[in-house]
């Protein structure tokens, strides 16, 4: 269902400076492992397998997206939202921290149908 209306007395706050570090050690092993087999099976059955990072109301995790990257070694693209949109920073888009609303929910789709249209979904990693 879209979210169309606001969440009453949610504590509203972007997140930043988020710590720039992952936890390996603290990964389900078998999460993983059926990760690491979805993607050999798309690979090795060539389908085309993205990984969708959407806007949260907090700063981007580049240590999460680099270990998935690392994960996937090269038998994923990924497609990360426009972390320059100032939208992205505005509670107006959002329910809550996980959950966009419809009029960010379209902005984001146009960002994926455009990626997609483009052929380019693999995106520089440009931030440690």
């Amino acid at each position: 269902m879209p979210l169309s209306f606001d969440r009453k007395d949610y504590p509203y706050e972007y997140r930043q400076n988020r710590s720039n570090t992952y936890p390996i050690e603290q990964e389900d092993f078998q999460k993983k492992e059926a990760f690491l087999s979805i993607v050999k099976q798309c690979v090795e059955n060539d389908i085309a397998f993205y990984i969708v990072f959407p806007p949260n109301f907090q700063e981007h995790s580049y240590a999460f997206e680099k270990r998935l990257r690392d994960l996937a070694s090269g038998g994923v693209q990924f497609i990360v939202h426009d972390t320059t949109n100032a939208i992205y920073q505005d509670k107006a888009f959002f329910y809550d921290h996980n959950h966009l609303k419809v009029n960010g929910a379209k902005i984001f789709t146009k960002e994926v149908i455009e990626v997609l249209k483009q052929g380019q979904a693999l995106r520089n990693l440009d931030k440690p």
